[in-house]
């Protein structure tokens, strides 16, 4: 077998039904909502997005599309730094809490849209922009291959995305045998470099390691977090309490994090040739 002979895209779509998380039977749309309002919380002392932001090229008089947008850490730094901004997102609680700060901000030039990125036209829903970005937020796309297609036809200038890269450490492994979950390791970055190169684009390539400490109020207060992140069954959190009370490490400011903070993203972007 080639290398040119490997279906990526077909890869990739086997793998999301052997995701941690395709058992879940509430909505994606449902699940981001309810996710929320723990998503600032969550991303309190990330180190990703202001090193995703220095790497962004960006012009007052260009637009910027953020898909993915989450609570619009990456858009309200380009409302700041640029002309205007869509920020898409599926999730209306999301896009309600950066609404909430860009108005404390002042910031008019935010056009928000509640869709998903795959269900998106482009020419009709959305119009080319200058600047495409889709931070963290290709993990969970069915069809790969369209997906990136649609980013590259939707960028003017230049087009900015990040995947998962590497593996997870112990402590989330642990923490789903504990609960009896399998663990599949949910790179992304291999496919996303393949499927580029496939359909004729040479991407820049660039490591993002970041440190993404969270810390918890108490025991109670971190099994919280991951009844919402893993929507635990009641069995499942019996299991998941003793091993956040075995496993967490207490700070001396009497809070507890987790005792591996590093994680590492693949940062792939390109000029749009003219």
């Amino acid at each position: 077998m080639h290398l040119d002979d490997i279906d990526w895209d077909m890869l990739w779509k086997e793998k999301q039904k052997m995701h941690n998380f395709t058992s879940n039977p509430v909505s994606q749309e449902k699940r981001w909502d309810q996710m929320a309002s723990w998503y600032r919380f969550w991303s309190e002392h990330d180190e990703y997005p202001p090193k995703l932001l220095q790497r962004i090229q960006m012009d007052r008089e260009w637009s910027v599309l953020d898909i993915g947008c989450g609570t619009g850490t990456i858009s309200i730094a380009a409302a700041m730094r640029t002309k205007r901004v869509t920020a898409l997102d599926v999730s209306t609680e999301m896009l309600n809490i950066l609404k909430e700060d860009a108005e404390r901000r002042y910031l008019g030039n935010i056009r928000y849209l509640h869709q998903t990125w795959e269900s998106v036209k482009i020419g009709i829903d959305i119009k080319p922009h200058d600047i495409v970005v889709a931070s963290r937020a290709i993990s969970r796309t069915g069809d790969l291959c369209e997906s990136l297609q649609k980013i590259n036809q939707a960028a003017r200038e230049y087009a900015y995305i990040t995947a998962w890269s590497g593996e997870e450490g112990d402590f989330p492994q642990n923490l789903l045998k504990a609960i009896g979950r399998s663990y599949t390791n949910t790179a992304d970055d291999i496919y996303v470099y393949n499927i580029l190169h496939k359909i004729g684009i040479r991407p820049n390539v660039e490591q993002l390691e970041c440190r993404n400490p969270i810390y918890y109020k108490d025991h109670e207060h971190a099994l919280q977090s991951y009844q919402m992140l893993l929507n635990l069954t009641p069995e499942e959190t019996v299991c998941a309490r003793t091993y956040l009370k075995e496993n967490l490490v207490r700070r001396r400011d009497g809070r507890y994090e987790t005792p591996e903070t590093r994680t590492w993203w693949s940062l792939f972007w390109w000029k749009k040739q003219s």
